[in-house]
């Protein structure tokens, strides 16, 4: 059986298991209260935003936990940040008022190679 204690679990693990939680939460609103700019370029760059955080967030639990690196690494966090935003947006087709949008996926696919890239970066 598989045991981790609880500050590993506390330091890397619930940060992304609650980013993730608050990405799920905020989907469920019908409309989010943030401001509009060009609605199109802003919605985007939150996306981008949030799963950069996110990305980071999956990249260090994974290398710093489970000592996953190098190419594995990559692919696993851009598979779990990219299908979590795939996720989300079919979470969106039962949400009043939210849809479906292929360019929020590419936003959040966007946002976990960047935090990928970001913790790549931070972690030298």
């Amino acid at each position: 059986m598989l045991v981790i204690s609880r500050n590993r679990f506390v330091n890397l693990y619930l940060p992304p298991l609650t980013f993730a939680a608050v990405i799920f939460t905020l989907s469920c609103f019908h409309q989010l209260p943030v401001p509009s700019i060009d609605e199109f370029s802003l919605d985007k760059l939150f996306h981008t935003a949030a799963y950069t955080i996110f990305g980071y967030l999956i990249a260090r639990a994974l290398n710093q936990g489970k000592n996953i690196s190098g190419k594995f690494l990559a692919a696993c966090t851009i598979l779990l940040g990219a299908g979590y935003g795939v996720s989300d947006e079919i979470h969106q087709l039962f949400v009043p008022g939210r849809f479906f949008s292929y360019w929020d996926m590419t936003a959040d696919f966007t946002g976990a190679v960047l935090g990928l890239l970001l913790y790549n970066k931070l972690k030298r």
